[in-house]
């Protein structure tokens, strides 16, 4: 091959742009191969519905570089042949960066919908009902909570010398509860929306409890439930207690 008048270095930097490639190649696909096996592990399925259409372009987005290299190993080898080595030591370069950069950008533009729905917030969401420190009634102390902006919970719990007593708050704007299908203890309006309050006994691990749940529908997505449970059941808390709680709950506002 006549290489007379180009510089031995640069074709050197050329040969290597054509070895990356593949093991460029390997590497991206190693860990793209990977970060699937992580979603469909924690998920049991890579696409959600009703959010394909959006996690498909971010997938794409995301496999850009990936995608690319066998084009760009392709165009590299005729540059090569032709004996043009500043080009295809540049070219791929180039053509990597502003793959990376396009790709990069289009995901922080379209953030993941699964995240941004159900991902975790600091509290609850805008128009949802918060609770104050005047809601609980006293001895309560919190388990676990999560917030989203289309759901909450939080659970909190009491231990007194004759058992424990669980307290339970969810809202959100797109599950349904299930109503028991026994007459509630009380019927109430808050807000102008009526509300129920039921009272079950249950087996707790073997052990009897009482449950009493409050229900709150304010259409046309906003649902709440608030539930206590009593092992062993004592009935120390009435229908009242659930319902000043919601009553001393705020809104909030951002």
């Amino acid at each position: 091959m006549n290489t007379k008048g180009k510089p031995r270095p640069l074709r050197r930097l050329a040969v290597a742009a054509l070895i990356l490639h593949p093991v460029l190649f390997t590497i991206l696909s190693v860990v793209a191969f990977a970060g699937y096996i992580n979603v469909v592990g924690q998920g049991g399925s890579f696409f959600i519905p009703p959010f394909e259409s959006i996690q498909v372009p971010r997938l794409i987005a995301a496999l850009a570089p990936c995608l690319i290299l066998p084009v760009s190993f392709l165009i590299t080898l005729c540059f090569y042949k032709m004996q043009h080595d500043r080009r295809a030591v540049l070219f791929p370069v180039c053509l990597l960066a502003l793959t990376v950069a396009l790709g990069q950008s289009y995901l922080r533009v379209e953030p993941d919908p699964v995240e941004w729905n159900y991902g975790a917030l600091p509290g609850p969401a805008p128009g949802f009902l918060a609770l104050t420190s005047a809601s609980l009634p006293s001895g309560f102390q919190e388990r676990q909570h999560h917030y989203s902006r289309h759901e909450y919970t939080i659970d909190f719990f009491q231990k007194t010398q004759s058992g424990t007593v669980y307290l339970s708050v969810v809202e959100s704007d797109l599950a349904k509860f299930v109503e028991p299908n026994t007459p509630p203890l009380k019927q109430f309006s808050f807000k102008g929306q009526l509300g129920r309050v039921y009272g079950t006994n249950n087996l707790n691990g073997g052990e009897p409890s009482y449950c009493l749940d409050l229900y709150w529908f304010n259409g046309p997505k906003q649902r709440l439930s608030i539930g206590i449970s009593e092992t062993p059941p004592l009935h120390r808390y009435s229908p009242d207690d659930l319902l000043g709680i919601l009553k001393s709950m705020q809104l909030q506002s951002h």
